[in-house]
């Protein structure tokens, strides 16, 4: 549908399309709003098995870095709605590299923080370096 009238042309701000996208789909694919408040799943075996395999003792090693990750996801799960929800998607796109044979709670746990530590760098000592991508801005 096309208007025809020229007197009025509306002014809308990239924050207001950003916020409508964001709500568009999360009505568009079901389920995605709200896992995204939750730690997802991840098969973390792939990775310990992995790690152990570098151990003398692969048993132990790979008992060890299991309760490793089971303890970065419990803190993940009390921290996740804090971490920012395109820091958390960065980390967990990091994590499921390679078909998600190397998906750690620990990795995820590490990301969110570091990311969200250095926001805080950041407001506290501005500079042209975008900290999302850790290039500067060309100015």
């Amino acid at each position: 549908m096309r208007c025809h009238s020229n007197k009025r042309q509306a002014h809308v701000k990239p924050a207001g399309i950003i916020a409508f996208a964001l709500l568009l789909s999360a009505f568009a694919i079901p389920g995605t709003a709200a896992a995204e408040e939750r730690v997802p799943t991840l098969n973390i075996e792939p990775s310990c098995r992995f790690q152990a395999s570098m151990q003398s003792d692969k048993q132990v090693g790979f008992q060890r870095c299991m309760e490793q990750e089971q303890s970065a996801k419990a803190e993940l799960e009390k921290k996740w709605s804090a971490f920012a929800l395109e820091d958390r998607a960065h980390c967990l796109d990091m994590a499921n590299e390679l078909g998600g044979k190397t998906a750690s709670y620990v990795e995820v746990l590490e990301c969110a923080t570091m990311l969200r530590d250095a926001r805080v760098f950041e407001k506290k000592f501005p500079s042209d370096m975008d900290v999302s991508i850790g290039q500067g801005s060309g100015k």
